[in-house]
């Protein structure tokens, strides 16, 4: 959220050498809505003791970019080791559908209705998908309603 890195900044010009240490997380992309919530977001993550971002390629986008002079790697901690696909049958017969799930938390800025759309598209195409979507504040702007209008 990126109005936490605002709020956190803020706090730290009103308590001056007194301030705790700010770490600021970029998950995506910028995506605000205005000019100037994005350069709300930009001036405080430069007053951030620490940016992390959740991918190589995002870290680069925002050095690259000049949004930040550093950028650490924070992976989303999911074992990719342990949870890779299987090369074997074991997975389940062939004819099933396959699997695609969103475990998380549900806001606008996140855009899980292109999940939604990504699955009209699959359904269209005639490949044989399954979405499983979870978690806190999944019917923000009515994701749910699109997800029933997407045919089985």
């Amino acid at each position: 959220n990126d109005s936490a890195v605002v709020y956190a900044a803020a706090a730290s010009w009103s308590l001056g050498r007194a301030r705790p240490r700010i770490v600021a997380t970029f998950h995506t992309r910028p995506s605000h809505a205005t000019r100037m919530a994005r350069v709300l977001c930009r001036l405080s993550a430069r007053r951030a003791d620490v940016v992390t971002a959740v991918s190589p390629d995002l870290a680069r986008y925002y050095v690259a970019t000049r949004w930040l002079d550093r950028a650490e790697v924070v992976w989303n901690g999911v074992d990719v080791e342990r949870f890779k696909p299987r090369d074997d049958s074991s997975a389940g017969p062939a004819d099933q559908p396959i699997v695609i799930g969103n475990l998380g938390r549900y806001h606008a800025v996140k855009r899980q209705e292109d999940l939604v759309d990504a699955a009209a598209l699959l359904g269209r195409a005639g490949l044989a998908c399954r979405f499983v979507l979870a978690g806190p504040g999944l019917d923000c702007a009515g994701l749910v309603q699109r997800a029933e209008r997407v045919p089985n």
